[in-house]
């Protein structure tokens, strides 16, 4: 769907394989229940589906230690409403609506745009954005695990995007639980499980994918409403440690392989656990 490989015969083996591994699983572990109908499609029995999702390190959120005004005075930021987009410059993260809803910002001297790894589409993206005359657009690069959180609280807001594509209404992008914990509110303009996502937990606003208006009018918006900032950074927190704690959903993980393995065992299930079970929980 992204169109990096145009030659579907290209693709028959990796499908091919696909559907074996399918057909043969005793158990597939999905983390977003939006994929849940293409596996029951491709005949996944419902009862061998199992719901995982992505999670943060409680350790992570405990033991890390940013330095927000060391990163804001090295920008010459202090002050300033800083709206950042953290992950991969790929194909899939729509970016250069980042960079279009900057250019519709240009005069709003306080608003900030902050985008820090790499990918694929950095060097194009910076590119553009030089061509665009874009002052209010910086380009950190791969950062250190640890440096990201300053990234982190230095933030305003931060950006969720991606492409308008069908396939991407199944993910649950994983920066989101790491931008719930720490608090950070989301601009999400990732719809379907994303979507509802930050809508139950309350930790952002959702608007359409690659729409720079929408986005540039919702960047404006919460800039105008510290108080909403603080109570969506605030339930994003909450959610995240009560439903995506990793130790909780490694539990969640095992109890699926303690299943399989008691049906290749012949038994009724390890402490009356199966992936059925699993699969209801999630």
């Amino acid at each position: 769907e992204l169109g990096a490989v145009r030659g579907r015969v290209l693709l028959h083996p990796v499908f091919a394989l696909q559907r074996h591994l399918y057909r043969e699983a005793r158990a597939v572990v999905m983390v977003s229940e939006g994929f849940r109908p293409h596996l029951e499609e491709a005949g996944v029995l419902p009862e061998r589906i199992a719901f995982v999702p992505n999670g943060i390190d409680p350790d992570f959120l405990d033991q890390s230690h940013g330095d927000a005004g060391s990163l804001l005075r090295m920008l010459g930021w202090e002050g300033r409403f800083v709206v950042s987009y953290v992950g991969t410059h790929g194909m899939a993260h729509a970016l250069d609506t980042v960079l279009d809803a900057a250019a519709l910002l240009e005069s709003e001297e306080e608003i900030r745009f902050l985008l820090a790894g790499d990918g694929a589409e950095r060097a194009r993206l910076e590119r553009r954005a030089a061509d665009m005359g874009l002052g209010n657009v910086v380009f950190l690069g791969q950062r250190p695990r640890g440096e990201v959180v300053s990234v982190y609280q230095a933030s305003d807001v931060s950006l969720v995007p991606l492409r308008d594509l069908p396939m991407f209404r199944k993910v649950l992008p994983s920066k989101l639980f790491e931008l719930m914990g720490f608090g950070v509110p989301v601009i999400c303009s990732v719809p379907g499980e994303a979507a509802g996502l930050v809508a139950r937990s309350g930790a952002g606003t959702v608007i359409p994918p690659e729409d720079p208006q929408a986005l540039a009018a919702a960047i404006l918006e919460l800039r105008a409403d510290p108080e909403r900032r603080r109570g969506m950074g605030e339930r994003g927190r909450v959610f995240v440690l009560r439903e995506h704690l990793r130790p909780a959903l490694a539990r969640r993980m095992a109890e699926v392989l303690a299943g399989v393995v008691a049906e290749v065992e012949g038994v009724e299930g390890v402490e009356g656990v199966t992936p059925h079970d699993v699969g209801r929980q999630g």
